[in-house]
């Protein structure tokens, strides 16, 4: 697992509510292809959420 990957489950794992340990366990048991998958529908569900954080943050200033 490289630190992309381990970013991407450590947000996931916040905003999904789950323990980041499961993750990693369910993680390792995909296919290359399977985890290609979950990995573009992970960041495609984040990336409402990291708008979210950057308007926030923009309003702030």
């Amino acid at each position: 697992m490289n630190r992309k990957i381990s970013k991407l489950l450590s947000k996931y794992a916040v905003v999904s509510e789950q323990k980041i340990g499961d993750l990693k366990k369910f993680w390792h048991t995909l296919s290359w292809q399977e985890k290609t998958r979950e990995r573009l529908r992970m960041e495609k569900q984040l990336s409402p959420v990291e708008s979210e954080e950057t308007e926030t943050a923009e309003k702030a200033e």
